[in-house]
C-alpha cells in the first residue's frame, strides 16, 4: 500500500462556512470538480480529496508518477533476484521481459482492486513475502556452473530457466486459490476474531526485517547521491510542508484565481527523485563521475536498445505451469502471510484517508480481488504473487542465502514430500513468526487491553454516543455500480462480498435449521 500523509493532506486554503455535514460535503465536491485547490476547514481534518471525490487530471498524472516511482523499485527487484537462481545468464533479455511482467500485472491488479476490490486507495505490486518460499522451492533445484550454462545453446538456456519459472507459476496459481476461497466464502471475515494486533505486527514485521541491509547494500552502491535523496525528502516533507508557493488556477465560473499550493508537501518523492537526477545528469555530462559509478545517468542505456520497446505479455508466456505439492504448500504460507499483512494494511489505509474501518464484506472482496491477482500473476509469469503494498520497501535481504542456502538437508524424515513441505514452511519467517503470534496471542492467558483489542474493537464497531447509537456510513465501500439492483435482490444478502451481506452471525441468527426444513425464528 503505498500511500503516505503527504497525499493525504491538503495543499491550498479555502475558507467554506458551513452548518450542516452534507452541506460542507457538497461544497468540497464543488471544490474538487472545479479543479481548485482545497484544505478541509476541520482543525482535524487536512484531506485534499475525500475517496469519492476526482481530482483534476493533471494532479492525478503527478501522483499515480510518484506512486510509481515509490513502488517500481521494490517490485522490478523481484524478478532480479529471483532471475539467478533460475539458472538465467545476466545478459539474458527475458530478464527484462518478466520484469515489465510484473509491472503490467501489478497495474492490471490495482485496476481491479480499487474498482471491485476493497475500493480503497491502495497500490497492488508483487509481494516480497513469496520471496522466501519460493528461493526454498528453487534450493531443490539447484543451478549448474555458470561455465556450463554459457555453453548451452539458446533453446537450451530458456528450456532451463523456463522449467524453474514453470514450477514457481504453478505452486502460486494453485496456493493462491486459498486465497480466492476464503475471500469470497467470507471465511477471512470468520478468521477476523482470531487475527488481532499480535498476529498482524510479527508478520508485516518479519518481511521487511532484513530492508535495512538491502537498504544499506544499495545505497552504497553512492553513499553522496543516497544522503543526498533522502535529506531531500525529509526537507520537502518535513521542514516544507507548510511553505505554500503562489499558483493560478481557472474555472469557468470564476476565472483566474490566485492560491496557495503545498507543492513540498504533496510531491516530496517526485522532487527529490528529480532533484537527485538532475544533478547525476550533470555529473555525468561534465564527466565528474567514474565511468563505473553506478551515480551516472548514462550507465544502463544499452537497455534502452536492447529490449523491446512495446510487449504485451500473455498467460503462459513461459510455457504451461507445472505443480508439486512442497511448492504450493511453500507458496501458500507466503498466501497466509499476505492476508494477514493486507488486513493491517486495509485498516491503515482507511485511517490515514479519514474512512470509515472497513465493514466485512469490504476486507471478504479485497482479499478475494487479491487472491484473483495472484492467480493472473502466476498465470502470466511473474515469479511471485501480488500484495498490498503496506510500505516502499526494498527487496527482502535474501541474497546471502540465496547464493549458499545452508543446512538444506537437515529436516530427514521417512518422507521426502513431508521433508521438503518443512524445509520450505520453516525457511519462511512471515510463516513461523505469524504461525507463533497467531498461536500464543489465542492461548496465553490475558485481558483484552493487555492483547490491543480493546482500541482495536473500538475502531471496528460503531461507536456510541450517550444513548443514541452513531451509524458509520460505509458507502464508500460499495460497487461503483449496480447497487440499486443488488439491495433488490434478497439472495444478495448471502453472498459475502457483496456490500449487503448481512454477516453471518446475522444469517444464522434469523434462520434456523431443522431437520425438515428451514424455518424462520
Amino acid at each position: 500500500m503505498h500511500i503516505t500523509s503527504f497525499e493525504m493532506e491538503g495543499i491550498g486554503e479555502m475558507k467554506v462556512d458551513v452548518e450542516a455535514s452534507e452541506e460542507q460535503k457538497r461544497r468540497k465536491t464543488e471544490v474538487a470538480k472545479s479543479r481548485e485547490v482545497l484544505v478541509e476547514d476541520a482543525p482535524h481534518s487536512r484531506l485534499l480529496y475525500s475517496l469519492e471525490d476526482i481530482p483534476p487530471w493533471y494532479t492525478c498524472l503527478a501522483l499515480g508518477i510518484q506512486h510509481f516511482l515509490m513502488m517500481v523499485e521494490s517490485t522490478v527487484s523481484i524478478p532480479y533476484l529471483l532471475t539467478p537462481v533460475m539458472c538465467m545468464v545476466a545478459t539474458d533479455p527475458a530478464r527484462g521481459a518478466i520484469a515489465s511482467t510484473i509491472i503490467f500485472v501489478s497495474g492490471v491488479v490495482t485496476l481491479l482492486q480499487t474498482t471491485f476490490g476493497v475500493r480503497l486507495p491502495i497500490v497492488q505490486g508483487g509481494t516480497h513475502g513469496f520471496l522466501s518460499p519460493i528461493l526454498a522451492i528453487l534450493a531443490l533445484m539447484p543451478c549448474p556452473p555458470e561455465n556450463e550454462i554459457l555453453e548451452l545453446d539458446l533453446d537450451d538456456r530458456r528450456d532451463l530457466w523456463q522449467s524453474r519459472m514453470q514450477q514457481v507459476q504453478g505452486a502460486i496459481c494453485v496456493a493462491s486459490l486459498f486465497q480466492v476461497v476464503i475471500g469470497f466464502t467470507g471465511v477471512v471475515g470468520i478468521l477476523l476474531r482470531w487475527i488481532t494486533p499480535l498476529v498482524i505486527v510479527p508478520t508485516i514485521t518479519l518481511i521487511g526485517f532484513s530492508l535495512f541491509q538491502v537498504a544499506a547494500n544499495k545505497a552504497s552502491s553512492h553513499w553522496g547521491i543516497s544522503a543526498l535523496t533522502v535529506g531531500l525528502l525529509i526537507l520537502f516533507s518535513q521542514y516544507l510542508g507548510n511553505v505554500a508557493l503562489p499558483w493560478f488556477s481557472y474555472s469557468r465560473g470564476r476565472g483566474f484565481t490566485r492560491t496557495k499550493v503545498f507543492v513540498f508537501k504533496l510531491f516530496p518523492v517526485i522532487l527529490a527523485v528529480a532533484l537527485s537526477w538532475g544533478l547525476c545528469w550533470l555529473l555525468t555530462y561534465l564527466e565528474v563521475l567514474p565511468e563505473d559509478s553506478h551515480a551516472r545517468t548514462d550507465l544502463r542505456t544499452n537497455m534502452l536498445y536492447e529490449a523491446p520497446w512495446f510487449r504485451l505479455p500473455y498467460p503462459c508466456q513461459w510455457g504451461m505451469p507445472s505443480v508439486s505439492v512442497a511448492g504450493v504448500m511453500g507458496v501458500l504460507a507466503g498466501v497466509v502471510a499476505s492476508v494477514v499483512e493486507s488486513i493491517g494494511d486495509y485498516y491503515a489505509c482507511a485511517r490515514l484517508s479519514e474512512a470509515p474501518a472497513p465493514p466485512k464484506h469490504a476486507i471478504n472482496r479485497g482479499i478475494w480481488m487479491e487472491g484473483i491477482g495472484c492467480v493472473l500473476a502466476g498465470l502470466f509469469g511473474t515469479g511471485s504473487g501480488t500484495t498490498s503494498y503496506s510500505q516502499n520497501v526494498g527487496a527482502i535481504g535474501v541474497t546471502k542465502w540465496m547464493q549458499k542456502p545452508e543446512n538444506s538437508a537437515i529436516i530427514k524424515t521417512s518422507l521426502p514430500i513431508l521433508d521438503q513441505v518443512l524445509s520450505v514452511l520453516l525457511r519462511t519467517s512471515m510463516f513461523v513468526g505469524g504461525f507463533l503470534g497467531f498461536f500464543l496471542d489465542n492461548t496465553i492467558p490475558g485481558t483484552e487491553e493487555e492483547r490491543g483489542l480493546v482500541k482495536w474493537k473500538a475502531m471496528l464497531e460503531k461507536k456510541q454516543t450517550g444513548n443514541e447509537e452513531s451509524v458509520v456510513d460505509t458507502s464508500c465501500y460499495d460497487l461503483p455500480f449496480g447497487m440499486e439492483r443488488i439491495r433488490k435482490w434478497g439472495w444478495t444478502r448471502f453472498v459475502p462480498v457483496l456490500p449487503t451481506f448481512a454477516g453471518w452471525k446475522a444469517i444464522t441468527r434469523k434462520y434456523s435449521l431443522s431437520p425438515s426444513k428451514c424455518s424462520k425464528i
